[in-house]
């Protein structure tokens, strides 16, 4: 055990949260409005793009669904300003954005939303020090990802040698082949 380990939040899993949130207010005003729901189905990529990016077409196809659903504007609005939030770097701001934030997300009424307040609530301290500390989990999520698909293209590879091998082999083209090396030869 470690004692001043602190615990991090996965950022990516923050964002696919609000994301998911914003997701399922779009798929229930798509099955409610049904004379425009193919506008919802179409354009469901705009809704997860950065405003500062969007095209003018997007932003004209944005404001059609917005005209359409108020509710899924003031989904939108909540996942623009969760991307203020992780702008923050110190502690003090983070914890004023995220009050800020939660206190959104109640405000809009949003059943969709309200188990973000739950959640931010319950891992707090782990939410502010994945926007704090420059840790991340993202790099071993990948390497288990790759040795998953790895394992099962491989349909029960017999030889464990050649499954070590080949996600060596697969791992050398980023250069993480002596991380990977070490991972391995540990857990043989």
């Amino acid at each position: 055990m470690v004692p001043q380990a602190e615990i991090v939040a996965d950022r990516f899993h923050l964002i696919r949260l609000v994301t998911f949130a914003l997701e399922r207010v779009r798929k229930v005003e798509q099955n409610l409005l049904c004379n425009v729901s193919r506008t919802f189905k179409a354009n469901k990529r705009v809704l997860t793009k950065r405003f500062e990016s969007l095209t003018d077409k997007e932003f004209t196809k944005l404001m059609d669904m917005f005209h359409y659903s108020p509710r899924l504007h003031r989904a939108y609005t909540l996942k623009q300003s969760f991307s203020h939030v992780l702008k923050f770097k110190d502690k003090e701001n983070i914890q004023w954005a995220i009050d800020q934030w939660l206190s959104l997300v109640e405000a809009s009424e949003l059943p969709e939303f309200q188990s973000l307040l739950k959640t931010f609530t319950f891992w707090r301290t782990e939410i502010i020090n994945a926007l704090t500390l420059p840790y991340s989990n993202g790099f071993t999520e990948g390497c288990n990802n790759k040795i998953k698909v790895l394992k099962r293209c491989s349909f029960g590879l017999q030889n464990f040698e050649r499954f070590r091998n080949r996600i060596l082999f697969i791992n050398a083209k980023k250069g993480h082949a002596t991380t990977m090396s070490h991972v391995l030869s540990k857990s043989a």
